[in-house]
């Protein structure tokens, strides 16, 4: 009874964190300042002078919604998308138009018909994931608010919106470094900085029992592994690395391999989400060495090899990592995605045979990607004056997925 309510007041705590960042009511889409009134009405001229000027219609709505004026905005983007429907700039500003009447149905179809005319359009991306997030759809909103900083890493809105969405899926690596880095470009977001300091404070009360477990037993490695396997949920990663390394001093032992290669891998793992890169595949090398069967390990060497472009060195850990994994389809995934950065189409589909029956979503994901590797490579080919003839394995829906990579909630694995 007792654990269950210390999680549940845990789980309170963070709500409450998050509340300062409540989705709605916030002003949704990069709207201009408030636009006077006179030029509104120079919009207005305009368009009766041309009924058919998308640009002038566009900036008509964003003025009204500028103002607030959130009814007329609708109706001038509606107006330009009926005047021009292969504008993806009007579906935008109506979708961010229907966010702000709280309209969620309307707004996602609107991004959704955006990103069929312009798949690189970060707003519509962002537009899906601020709907999502009030619905509470918190995995699909996370989807597509990474998809949207894929295209534009410098996107405020976008990083404070999957700071919320990770909260509340208690990832909070994630939502802790959104954050960060959304105060890094907006240092004067002053509610934006309580979320953050209130969550920071809520998870480290968390912390406490840990901290205590250690202060009545300095000589037990677990007590250690335990409070570093916390702060590193946590995203409290610079309490992890001191508890993790004392575990380390402590309770690494010839007699218990796979004990000491699963410490070695949380401190590999507390490295990666710090990017240091170096230190991290050092870890993980080390935790191989102690248990040569960690799928894990070899999945995260294979990503930190292919972050630094070298792809024939990643496929031969991936290759380790499938071999030995009988849960996740990640690792096949990311090994997919290798082989059609290589060009090595044929394998890459074999991958994304593995995985499409198991996880439907990310075996799309997988196979856009190689998609995206065949239309490259034929332009490249194309260039070049030379044709290599690629394997197809059907068609897919233009929307575009996030790669996959590692995930940030399986901190402890």
């Amino acid at each position: 009874m007792g654990i269950r309510y210390g999680l549940l007041v845990f789980g309170l705590s963070v709500l409450a964190a998050c509340a300062a960042q409540k989705p709605h009511p916030v002003l949704v889409g990069e709207w201009p300042q408030r636009v006077p009134g006179a030029a509104i009405r120079a919009y207005n001229k305009s368009l009766e002078t041309d009924p058919t000027d998308i640009s002038a219609r566009v900036a008509l709505a964003r003025s009204y919604g500028s103002r607030g004026h959130w009814e007329e905005a609708v109706k001038q983007a509606n107006l330009a998308v009926e005047s021009d429907p292969n504008s993806a700039d009007a579906f935008i500003v109506l979708s961010q138009a229907y966010a702000n009447e709280a309209d969620w149905a309307r707004s996602m179809t609107a991004a959704r018909n955006a990103l069929t005319l312009d798949p690189h359009r970060a707003e519509a991306y962002f537009g899906l994931g601020w709907s999502y997030l009030n619905l509470d759809q918190w995995e699909l909103a996370r989807d597509a608010l990474l998809q949207a900083l894929a295209i534009r890493p410098d996107y405020f809105d976008a990083y404070r919106a999957l700071g919320i969405a990770s909260a509340r899926l208690q990832d909070f690596p994630t939502a802790l470094r959104s954050w960060k880095k959304a105060l890094a470009l907006r240092p004067d977001d002053d509610g934006l900085k309580k979320a953050d300091t209130d969550l920071r404070a809520s998870l480290g009360k968390a912390l406490q029992p840990f901290r205590d477990r250690v202060a009545m037993r300095p000589d037990d490695w677990a007590a250690y592994a335990a409070l570093g396997d916390r702060a590193a949920f946590s995203g409290l990663f610079g309490e992890a690395l001191p508890a993790y390394f004392e575990a380390v001093r402590l309770g690494v032992s010839a007699s218990e391999p796979k004990r000491s290669a699963q410490l070695f891998y949380n401190i590999g793992v507390v490295y990666r989400e710090t990017e240091e890169w170096k230190r991290a595949t050092v870890m993980f090398q080390r935790s191989i060495l102690l248990d040569p069967e960690s799928s894990a390990a070899y999945y995260n060497v294979g990503l930190i090899q292919s972050r630094r472009g070298d792809d024939h060195a990643a496929i031969e850990s991936l290759k380790k990592a499938v071999q030995y994994e009988h849960h996740s389809v990640v690792p096949f995934v990311a090994l997919g995605e290798a082989y059609a950065r290589t060009g090595q189409i044929s394998l890459a589909l074999d991958q994304y045979q593995i995985v499409k029956d198991s996880d439907p979503r990310k075996a799309e994901a997988l196979l856009e990607r190689i998609h995206a590797a065949q239309a490259g490579g034929q332009k490249s080919s194309a260039r070049s004056g030379k044709h290599r003839p690629v394997a197809h394995a059907g068609k897919t829906r233009p929307a575009a997925r996030a790669s996959a990579r590692a995930d940030a909630t399986e901190v402890i694995r």
